[in-house]
């Protein structure tokens, strides 16, 4: 039976972990002697690796401020959101149905001078409180 690559990689695992029999250990030597690329780069796979259930001493407080920090984003993601669609649609129904009054919008004051133009800006900078409360809890998985 030829050896692989697949095979050592399978064996890799009880090897690094110090549980695999003197076999499997001369065996895999062996194949590091013979192939010292690969020896180098599966060292190095599992000279980083950190263990799988590294604990995490949480006391009842700090579950209970985790859990209160968490509920607290995901009010504001939401707010963020209502305020966000309101923010944009009410101006462009505005802008697009109401605004009978022949208001000169030439130029760039009207930005500033116009409240459905400021409440559009406030829909836009909830949008972007929004979206970075959203990446923020997709990064933490929540």
């Amino acid at each position: 039976m030829q050896i692989t690559e697949n095979v050592i990689l399978d064996l890799a695992q009880l090897y690094f972990e110090g549980e695999a029999n003197e076999d499997t250990k001369r065996l895999v030597d062996d194949y590091f002697d013979e192939h010292p690329k690969f020896a180098e780069k599966i060292k190095l796979v599992f000279a980083n690796k950190l263990p799988d259930d590294i604990p995490l001493p949480l006391n009842p407080d700090e579950e209970m401020l985790v859990l209160k920090k968490t509920q607290n984003l995901l009010r504001i993601r939401t707010a963020s959101l209502v305020v966000a669609v309101l923010g944009v649609s009410f101006p462009i129904f505005y802008f697009t149905f109401f605004d009978l009054s022949g208001n000169d919008y030439s130029g760039y004051q009207w930005l500033v001078k116009d409240p459905m133009a400021l409440l559009t800006w406030f829909g836009v900078i909830a949008w972007i409180v929004y979206f970075t409360l959203r990446r923020r809890l997709k990064v933490s998985k929540l």
